[in-house]
């Protein structure tokens, strides 16, 4: 009866994750399906197309100039090559790269998600919520730097979590997820908070001096210094040069505080509701979830990443977001267990409707979809010489989908921010004025340096009322490189055609 008993629950066990594996890996496959067909994200689209250029041998502080750090171009090659291999077009390789590292990171949760846990026993709603959250809940900004942060380091929290208890993680399965967390706590500096305040919590919960020594926290830990080392050798310029330059205008492209608190309260209110309600109805007497803990933790850490970057995008929240309802769910099976079902189909519709909304509006042609459409088609009718395009923007929106959908390349080495800084140069420190003007038409002439060598077939300019950058200022690209470049002489080779929205056509003769 032993020897039955236990092969009657082995079973049980297998088929449990045998449909977590099968639910993940469809809603994954639906979740790429569903954005191959819908515009690219543009920061994303800007990545893939700089990957590209490494791939052919540009290098970084020439071809590529940006603050992103190296390794999110280096993540970036590889759909791009994996693209080139198979013959499809970059986007549809970075969109299945990403559906793939969704379900690899919710797959490696579920093997970590003790079975005699409270979350545990009810694995089958954790993992696919989890799932339809990650990949349905981003919605247009799916593949975003946070996104990818998100997906990356996920594991690495339920992992933290098991501490708690003392339980032992396998030293290649910690190894991996290490590893992986490195690189997604790098993408921006700001995201080193989440280890930093997850290891406190732990010391705290634990009162154990050495609790942060563990194979996933020492790898995290030898591949930050690994990938600071091969940044320091190979991409020295990043540092020493690009780094500094950019910051010089970085403050162009970032919100008032008080703005980016109103917009973190709009989008954080329905998670943290559904998170106070997990607590609100949680059984008294009984210990807290470590694992829920250790999202509430997260969350939060990603919401003070968020607020110091004073960006106040929707996707900057993005982690923060998703973390405080993983904490809220599992809150609230453990509390109401007899209730899971009603529980897990109201959080799937409430965050699943609105991201599924917003994808068959951009696939009916709304949204962005028709703008990048017909930029794309005017790329691809003058690819110039070289199969270039050129443009004077702040942002990739728009443009750089439009780049990648026509499978032109992108002609300057960045987007023109720092043109932007220069125009308000008035509003920044008086020692820090005149650099700041230095480095804006030092932008400038590269971009014009750039168009009389690859000769591209289009060039963009945005001619927006507000434009990313400049505050509430109108400003005529046109007009500001006639006062201060030869710009309008290379104009000569050009005509204009017809706008394309607030986007400006010059087409080469």
């Amino acid at each position: 009866m032993a020897i039955s008993d236990t092969g009657v629950r082995q079973g049980a066990a297998y088929h449990r994750n045998l449909s977590v594996m099968a639910t993940v890996t469809g809603l994954a496959a639906l979740a790429a399906a569903l954005h191959v067909f819908t515009p690219l994200n543009h920061d994303e689209a800007f990545l893939i197309e700089g990957a590209g250029r490494l791939l052919d041998g540009g290098r970084f502080g020439v071809d590529i100039i940006d603050l992103n750090p190296p390794h999110v171009w280096w993540i970036s090659a590889v759909p791009v090559w994996l693209a080139r291999q198979i013959g499809v077009r970059a986007d549809i390789a970075a969109t299945i790269f990403t559906a793939l590292m969704a379900a690899v990171s919710l797959l490696t949760c579920d093997g970590l998600i003790e079975a005699t846990s409270p979350a545990g026993l009810t694995r089958r709603a954790v993992v696919p919520i989890a799932a339809i959250l990650v990949l349905f809940f981003p919605g247009y900004d799916f593949g975003q730097r946070e996104h990818w942060a998100l997906l990356l380091t996920l594991p690495y929290v339920v992992a933290r979590s098991r501490r708690i208890t003392g339980t032992t993680i396998s030293n290649t399965a910690g190894f991996a997820i290490g590893i992986t967390a490195c690189l997604g706590f790098c993408i921006k500096p700001y995201f080193l908070l989440v280890p930093i305040s997850l290891e406190i919590w732990l010391l705290a919960r634990t009162r154990r001096p050495f609790v942060w020594v563990s194979p996933e926290t020492i790898a995290m830990t030898i591949t930050g210094f690994v990938y600071f080392g091969l940044i320091v050798i190979y991409v020295p310029s990043y540092l020493k040069r690009d780094v500094p330059n950019l910051l010089l205008g970085y403050w162009a492209n970032q919100s008032p505080l008080p703005e980016v608190m109103f917009w973190a309260i709009i989008w954080l209110a329905p998670a943290g509701a559904l998170a106070l309600f997990g607590y609100l109805t949680h059984p008294q007497g009984e210990p807290t979830s470590a694992l829920a803990q250790a999202f509430a933790v997260a969350g939060t850490a990603y919401l003070v990443a968020a607020l110091a970057h004073t960006g106040g995008a929707s996707y900057h929240f993005l982690p923060s977001v998703v973390f405080f309802v993983l904490s809220a769910l599992v809150l609230l099976i453990a509390g109401m267990p007899q209730r899971i079902g009603a529980i897990a189909v109201l959080i799937a519709i409430g965050f699943f409707l609105p991201s599924a909304a917003e994808a068959v509006i951009t696939f009916a042609g709304g949204g962005p979809t028709a703008l990048i459409n017909q930029l794309a088609a005017v790329f691809r009718a003058n690819p110039g010489p070289n199969r270039t395009v050129a443009g004077f923007i702040t942002a990739p929106i728009d443009v750089f989908p439009a780049v990648i959908a026509s499978e032109m390349k992108w002609a300057d080495p960045f987007c023109c921010y720092l043109i932007a800084a220069a125009a308000r140069v008035d509003e920044a420190r008086a020692a820090d004025r005149p650099a700041i003007w230095a480095a804006g038409l030092n932008q400038a002439e590269m971009v014009i340096a750039a168009v009389r060598t690859k000769k591209p077939g289009v060039i963009v300019i945005d001619a927006h009322d507000h434009m990313m950058g400049f505050g509430k200022r109108k400003f005529d690209y046109v007009e500001w490189l006639d006062a201060h470049t030869d710009f309008v002489s290379i104009l000569a080779d050009y005509h204009e055609i017809n706008p394309i929205t607030h986007y400006r056509i010059f087409v080469r003769k």
